[in-house]
């Protein structure tokens, strides 16, 4: 059974994100994205609403939600390389995105945390 959690639903948005981004600088508004260069952009789920990073918080733990988008400082995130085709993906707080606990299991959490180059913190991004 497949879960319906936002968590499960980020996921999927995180392997859909090439496609999904918005660029939020008019230096950036190239109908191709340099995901290279480290701007900010907005992620984009199914539903055309904002990956958020929810209160607005800058603690560690704090969840990556689906939510309204309102052109937010927390509706921000960073797409860095890291090597091998994989990304970091930042916050404001300059937080990574972060699969709970390491885990694999299917709706698992995707929290904010602090960067420490696990790879439960890199990210394929696919197009």
């Amino acid at each position: 059974m497949r879960s319906s959690s936002k968590a499960w639903r980020v996921l999927t948005v995180l392997g859909m994100a090439a496609a999904a981004m918005a660029p939020l600088t008019a230096a950036q508004a190239s109908p191709t994205i340099d995901r290279r260069q480290g701007g900010e952009f907005e992620i984009r789920t199914f539903a055309g609403k904002c990956l958020d990073v929810k209160g607005r918080s800058p603690a560690d733990g704090t969840p990556i939600i689906q939510y309204t988008c309102d052109g937010g400082f927390n509706q921000r995130f960073r797409i860095l390389p890291v090597g091998d085709g994989k990304y970091e993906i930042r916050t404001f707080a300059d937080k990574c995105l972060d699969v709970k606990g390491r885990s694999p299991a299917d709706g698992t959490p995707i929290i904010q945390y602090t960067c420490d180059g696990g790879f439960n913190q890199r990210f394929t991004i696919v197009g």
